[in-house]
């Protein structure tokens, strides 16, 4: 099973969204924007959340449907 498969996978339990934290903690996925990329270029719709905090900015994903 390829890493955007699996991505896809736990985008579709996690409907509070999915970090690179998450998929790397529960999937070794170290490059999520990458999957992501994939992902889209193969049709599935995700909508990018960017977070902010008092240290750092990163992109939270939900997938849309």
């Amino acid at each position: 099973m390829t890493q955007a498969i699996q991505v896809l996978q736990l985008l579709k339990t996690k409907p509070q969204g999915l970090t690179s934290m998450d998929a790397w903690s529960s999937l070794g996925v170290t490059r999520l924007a990458a999957r992501i990329f994939e992902l889209r270029n193969s049709g599935h719709v995700i909508r990018t959340q960017p977070e902010r905090t008092k240290n750092a900015t990163y992109a939270r994903y939900f997938l849309h449907g």
